[in-house]
Formats: structure tokens, C-alpha cells, sequence
């Protein structure tokens, strides 16, 4: 304790002291303003992140739900189509089978 400008426990003492204290809790007090600055932009990019994420799922959602209402229209499409196809296909069936009977019974009243 015989030494000049020192407290017993080694801190620094007086008026010199003083102002490196303040100095040093101003230093402080900066430093956790600008991590709880950090800590609220780090939440704002996050919170950006999420909404992107978010935004980028519902157009994914929306696109697929698009895409199978066009392949439901499509194969609804085709079924009609493939029953249209069918029915002219019966047709054209009774219409060459009546041909033939037609035919047979002219030939048969010839003979």
C-alpha cells in the first residue's frame, strides 16, 4: 500500500481514474448498444428471411395447385375425347355392319 496512485486491491485511484472509469463504461455501454443494435438488425434480416420463405412456399403451393388443375382439365380433356373416339368408332362399326347385311340381302334377292 505504499505505493503512490494505486487503491490497496490494485485498482487505479484519483481524479485520472476517474475519467479512465467513465471512459471505459462509456466504452461499455457503447459496445452492448451496438450488439443489441446487431441483435435487432440480425431479428430484421431473419424476419425478412422468413416472410421470403414464407412468400416463395405459398407461390410453390399456388403453382402446384395450378398445375393439377391443368392436369385434371387435361385428362378430363381426353376422357371426352377417347368417349367421342368410342362412340364414332360404334358407329362406324353399325354403320359398315348394316353395309354388309344391306349388302348381303341385295345380293341374295339378285340370286
Amino acid at each position: 500500500p505504499g505505493k503512490k496512485g494505486k487503491c490497496p486491491n490494485g485498482n487505479a485511484k484519483g481524479r485520472g481514474a476517474e475519467k479512465v472509469r467513465d471512459e471505459f463504461d462509456g466504452i461499455l455501454v457503447q459496445r452492448k448498444r451496438e450488439r443489441e443494435e446487431e441483435k435487432a438488425a440480425q431479428a430484421a434480416r431473419d424476419e425478412a428471411a422468413r416472410r421470403r420463405d414464407h412468400r416463395a412456399e405459398v407461390r410453390e403451393e399456388r403453382e402446384m395447385a395450378q398445375m393439377e388443375s391443368n392436369a385434371k382439365r387435361e385428362d378430363e380433356r381426353l376422357q371426352l375425347l377417347k368417349s367421342e373416339f368410342e362412340h364414332r368408332a360404334k358407329m362406324e362399326v353399325a354403320r359398315l355392319e348394316a353395309e354388309k347385311v344391306e349388302s348381303e340381302r341385295r345380293h341374295h334377292r339378285v340370286l
